[in-house]
């Protein structure tokens, strides 16, 4: 599982040093790395098809974790079902993003994928891990201010590095999660 987090930031990089006109992650979103990749088919940049592997890596990424820390979870089978539906169906509309349903999309992974994630972060709290508790803790607080300040229209300047932020933060918390971690005990 933790294949496809390395593989988002392998081919996240390369999607950047081949963008033809320049990806600079100061000022650029990451669906700026295939925001053309369906509007006019002109054939494919290799910047698009590093950038499309990148988001079916982290959308597999997510996809992945949910089932995988529900089924692992001592948590009532109601619930396991709940987080695994969620989690995936946050994931299929994270891959779906380059189309022209992107901020649709982007909003419903968002209110999907918001109650498993906390329900993440309780079980983690609840298992007294300090060192996951405070980073999933620092992890969905700084997630849910990037979405009220993106969504709201405040400090633009700041979006696309608090994406990055975000992403990378979102990727350490839930690899430290299944760092090590037994499939019985997640």
């Amino acid at each position: 599982m933790k294949i496809f987090s390395f593989l988002f930031i392998i081919f996240y990089v390369l999607a950047g040093i081949f963008h033809p006109e320049g990806f600079n992650p100061f000022t650029d979103f990451f669906c700026n790395l295939f925001q053309n990749v369906f509007k006019e088919y002109k054939g494919f940049e290799i910047s698009e098809i590093l950038g499309m592997a990148a988001l079916a890596s982290i959308s597999s990424f997510v996809g992945l974790f949910f089932f995988n820390y529900a089924n692992y979870s001592t948590w009532t089978e109601p619930k396991k079902v709940y987080v695994k539906t969620s989690g995936i169906v946050s994931a299929i509309s994270m891959l779906f993003i380059f189309s022209s349903f992107h901020d649709e999309l982007i909003i419903m992974a968002s209110i999907i994928g918001a109650p498993a994630v906390g329900m993440v972060l309780m079980d983690t709290l609840k298992n007294k891990n300090r060192k996951k508790s405070i980073l999933g803790l620092i992890t969905v607080v700084l997630l849910t201010l990037y979405n009220v300040i993106f969504y709201l229209g405040f400090l633009e300047v700041i979006w696309p590095i608090f994406q990055k932020i975000c992403i990378f933060l979102c990727l350490m918390w839930s690899n430290q999660i299944i760092k090590k971690a037994p499939l019985n005990s997640l």
